[in-house]
């Protein structure tokens, strides 16, 4: 039963998802839209990337025990510390750098509830609260889509800011409220540094590869181009993200305490043909009321995102194992290989591509080396069971 809401949850939540960016393309204004596309953009990174990876370090070296998590403390102060860092810098980089908007308080603000929602929603999962986590992890998109709907197209950067920070409200509620659930255990005695970079540096290189085309294309193309190109993927494929965000989620704990080499591959090949025929449907309807839509669809859309969407669900079955079973070396070796992967891609794109669209087909052959990548190193990784 609790399978079925947490997945409910993660359902009604795309729905909701898809919703708002279709009302938000047909009520704003082409610089609202912008800013709308800017937000979800930022949203993503700050969801990645906001302890730099040392999420990773709590769900590795905490141990669940009676419903208490016990987590060594050093891992808690490099979490605090990292999110401070990050937040510096997401504010400077996104303001001066990477976008044209001018709005410190918002990536600060969306920073703030992206730690708050992360942590957690980490925490609930590890300690299998599923229904729990996919609410603190999913309600903050239900609110915007009621701050599209209630905005109608007037004072929208008001409204979507004070909905955000009353999430942010709610989020931290929640954080004072589960934070009872952790107890702190004396420092470890290993060297985490090399682990942390791995990760550090590995989720870097996720954040490249979720957003290169879109700094590709705000960077080269005009505002206009970036916020039909955010619609189009937010429409097609970023649902079928959050499923494949759902199914690493599950995975994680149940890959903690078994790893069964047959039954994974079965369960990869199972998701991916069962994502790839529901996608073919979506992507019928979508033409279909194309017009409707107000999005210029073609028919060769069709086969790099359907390969976007099936390599991304097999990635989060080999990220979930790969980030509690990968040496140091392992994921180091991942991320140089995937660096130049995405700058390789991004120069046929300089080189080669003159319609924005077509970055589509870089996106799913820097997604299909790192799947293929995190299989070749895991190859011998032996069965396991922890009752």
């Amino acid at each position: 039963m609790s399978a079925n809401k947490s997945f409910l949850i993660m359902a009604l939540s795309s729905l909701l998802y898809f919703s708002a960016t279709f009302l938000a393309k047909k009520t704003m204004t082409e610089d609202d839209f912008y800013y709308w596309s800017v937000l979800l953009t930022i949203s993503g990174i700050s969801y990645s990337f906001c302890f730099f990876g040392s999420e990773q370090l709590f769900l590795r070296y905490g141990q669940l025990r009676s419903g208490q998590y016990y987590v060594p403390t050093n891992i808690i102060k490099i979490m605090i510390v990292s999110f401070v860092v990050y937040l510096v810098i997401f504010s400077l980089l996104t303001n001066i750098v990477l976008f044209r908007i001018n709005d410190f308080w918002l990536t600060i603000l969306v920073g703030l509830l992206s730690a708050s929602c992360v942590f957690v929603y980490n925490l609930l999962r590890i300690t299998k609260l599923f229904t729990a986590s996919q609410l603190i992890n999913n309600f903050w998109k239900a609110a915007l889509f009621f701050a599209v709907l209630i905005a109608n197209g007037s004072n929208v950067r008001e409204i979507l800011f004070a909905t955000l920070l009353l999430c942010f409200l709610v989020a931290a509620i929640f954080l004072i409220k589960t934070l009872p659930k952790i107890s702190f255990t004396k420092d470890l005695t290993d060297n985490l540094s090399s682990l942390f970079i791995g990760f550090a540096l590995s989720l870097f290189v996720l954040v490249l590869m979720n957003n290169f085309d879109r700094f590709f294309i705000e960077m080269f193309f005009a505002k206009e181009n970036f916020s039909n190109y955010v619609y189009l993927f937010s429409l097609l494929v970023m649902p079928f993200s959050i499923v494949s965000s759902y199914i690493g989620f599950k995975e994680v704990a149940m890959l903690k305490t078994c790893y069964i080499r047959t039954k994974f591959h079965k369960k990869v090949i199972l998701i991916g043909c069962g994502l790839a025929v529901i996608f073919t449907l979506w992507f019928a309807v979508v033409k279909i009321f194309s017009v409707h839509l107000e999005l210029n669809i073609k028919m060769s859309y069709f086969f790099p995102c359907i390969a976007i969407v099936v390599i991304k669900s097999i990635y989060s079955l080999y990220s979930s194992l790969f980030g509690l079973k990968a040496t140091g070396k392992q994921i180091q070796v991942s991320n140089i290989i995937s660096i130049i992967a995405v700058l390789l891609c991004v120069g046929c794109a300089y080189l080669f591509i003159k319609e924005p669209f077509l970055i589509l087909y870089l996106v799913a052959a820097v997604w299909l080396i790192r799947v293929l990548l995190f299989g070749f190193l895991i190859r011998n990784l032996a069965d396991y069971q922890i009752n």
